[in-house]
Formats: C-alpha cells, sequence, structure tokens
C-alpha cells in the first residue's frame, strides 16, 4: 500500500477528532460577552498543545490502517488494472473504515465531561507530563540515575533523559515561545531549554583537571580533551580518563551534575534568566546561554555560578585521582 493513503488517513482522522468550534470573548459596547464560535479550528490546538493529540491519533489511525490493510479488505480488481487506478480503490476500504471509526470517537466523546479527544488527553496526559518536566526534583533524579549509567559506560541521557523527559518538555518549551512571541507570561519554568544550563556541567571537571593535574597523564590528556569539551563533546574525557568504572570519582561523578543543574534553576528562578529555545548542543558555553536567553546578561552569571560550583566539588577528587596518578608514574621508572 501506498504511504500516501496511510498519511492522508491519518490527517482526516485528526481533523474529524478536532473541535471546529472556538470559545471566546466578544465585546459588545463596554461590555464582554462569553460566546462559541462555530465553524473555525481553534489554531490551539494545531499548536503545542495539540502535539501529544496528534501523534497518538496518527499512530491509531495508522495502525488500523494497516491491520486492515494485511487483513486485504480491499476491492479487488483485475491485473489489467493500471496500478494508479489500482491503488486509491485499494485504500478506500481500510481508509474508509478508519474514517468511520474515528468519527465515531468523535460522537463517543461528546457525551462525556471532556467534550472532545483532545481535551481528553490534554487533561489525561499532556497536563500531567507537563507538569513531571516543570518539577526540577524530577529532573534532577533523572539526571542522577543518567549519571549512573554513564558511570557504567552506558549513555545515560539518550537512555534516561531523551526518552523520558524530553517529550514533554519539548511541548512546554513551544508553549513558552508561543507566550513569548505573544508578549505573554512564560508558563513553564523548566523546559526542553533548560539543558543550556546543565550540557556543559562536565566542563567543571575537565578544567579542574587541566588546572591542577600535575601527572604526566593528566597534561597528556589536557591536550586531547579540553578543546572538545568546549564544544560540548566529552567522550575523549569519559573514555580516555577513563571516567567509567572509576571508582575514586563515583560520588562526584553522581552528584555533582544533578547539584548543578539544581544551582541553575534556584539562580534562573530568581533572576528570572529562563531560556526560551534549546540553542544546538556544540554551541560553546556564555555564547550558548546568551542566545537561549534572549541576551539575558543574567544567563552569564547563572552559568559561570554553576561551573564554578562544579569545579569546587570536583577539585579535591581531582587532586586524589592525579596523586594516584603520580604515584603510578613513580612505580613505573
Amino acid at each position: 500500500m501506498d504511504k500516501f493513503y496511510g498519511i492522508t488517513t491519518a490527517v482526516i482522522c485528526f481533523l474529524l477528532v478536532t473541535p471546529f468550534e472556538k470559545a471566546t470573548e466578544v465585546a459588545v459596547g463596554e461590555e464582554k460577552i462569553a460566546t462559541v464560535i462555530s465553524g473555525v479550528i481553534d489554531t490551539g490546538v494545531l499548536g503545542a498543545g495539540g502535539i501529544f493529540p496528534a501523534l497518538i491519533v496518527a499512530i491509531l489511525s495508522i495502525s488500523v490502517f494497516a491491520w486492515l490493510d494485511h487483513k486485504n479488505l480491499t476491492i479487488k480488481l483485475p491485473d489489467t488494472v493500471p496500478p494508479n487506478v489500482m491503488k486509491p480503490f485499494l485504500a478506500m476500504v481500510p481508509m474508509g473504515a478508519t474514517v468511520l471509526l474515528f468519527m465515531g470517537v468523535r460522537l463517543l466523546f461528546q457525551l462525556t465531561p471532556y467534550g472532545t479527544l483532545s481535551q481528553c488527553i490534554s487533561t489525561l496526559i499532556t497536563k500531567p507530563f507537563l507538569n513531571l518536566s516543570n518539577n526540577i526534583w524530577v529532573f534532577m533524579f533523572l539526571m542522577f540515575i543518567a549519571q549512573v549509567l554513564w558511570f557504567f559506560g552506558l549513555h545515560g541521557t539518550n537512555l534516561i533523559l531523551t526518552p523520558i523527559w524530553q517529550p514533554a518538555a519539548l511541548v512546554a518549551m513551544a508553549m513558552n515561545l508561543e507566550a513569548y512571541n505573544s508578549g505573554l507570561a512564560l508558563p513553564f519554568l523548566m523546559t526542553a531549554a533548560f539543558r543550556v544550563y546543565t550540557n556543559h556541567c562536565k566542563l567543571s571537571e575537565i578544567v579542574a583537571l587541566c588546572v591542577l593535574g600535575k601527572s604526566q597523564r593528566a597534561k597528556a590528556m589536557k591536550k586531547t580533551i579540553l578543546v572538545p569539551a568546549i564544544f560540548n563533546i566529552h567522550e575523549p574525557f569519559v573514555f580516555g580518563l577513563p571516567a567509567v568504572m572509576n571508582p575514586t570519582i563515583f560520588i562526584p561523578w553522581i552528584l555533582s551534575e544533578p547539584l548543578q543543574a539544581g544551582l541553575a534553576y534556584f539562580l534562573m528562578k530568581i533572576t528570572g534568566a529562563i531560556p526560551i529555545y534549546d540553542v544546538p548542543w556544540t554551541t560553546p558555553p556564555f555564547i550558548k546561554q546568551l542566545i537561549a536567553t534572549n541576551f539575558n546578561p543574567w544567563a552569564v552569571v547563572i552559568t559561570f555560578a554553576t561551573f564554578a560550583f562544579g569545579f569546587l566539588l570536583w577539585m579535591p577528587f581531582i587532586k586524589m585521582l592525579d596523586n594516584q596518578f603520580l604515584k603510578e608514574e613513580a612505580e613505573n621508572q
């Protein structure tokens, strides 16, 4: 079956469950009267607030369409019929049945307190997920788990933060962008853009090793780890030191970044330097935070404060690790 028909079915089903009305206020003289305008699509449904309903409807509608197609519930035509004529007929039954199913879903939800499928998903899924993504304690806990996985050589960021926290955080960021462009107050403090304050946390320990390291091993590593770290590439340090499975630095490794995130959140809350946009991850520090906050100077202060905090936390452990290197080098001479 041509993919075009599956995509078309998903779009039709999404429009079917989308309310064609908008509640608003109309000015009559000096008074404002609440009314409902029919025959229009609320642009909010097509914006950030409609991401989760669109995803769910697309997945379900295409799954139903594909299931019906695999069951060969199609109109049979002779092999002599040209393919460009046959394809629409093959898609007619699966598409029609899927559309009728979602028409029934729309009618069923009109009988519920939610009124529409979009409102139901927003109440039961979108808002709870947004509340979780907007909670600094949830973010710090997820960072802690991610760092534990990193310690064992697993990509904790991609295994924990990206699949669990990032989807809802991206929706929150889109809502913040809409509010910012409309001149309204930002509805969320924690969005996907908040990670501009945490992406360079590992720079603290890398700089600490480069500044405090006196061993030949530390001096050799300095040549390969510092420049990539400025562009948020930490693998030379993580696997070259190695930080993986290194018991000497286990404590700061799992605690430093969650604590730095907590400090960044506290300073962001009191200064109002809220990141609006998630800048590309390879952007160097200070520049990245300035762009993300629309050049709020407090972003530089927050970035430096979190870096300094991490540097101080790592200092005794880096010295301990460097002493081990010095001892090993003395024994090998």
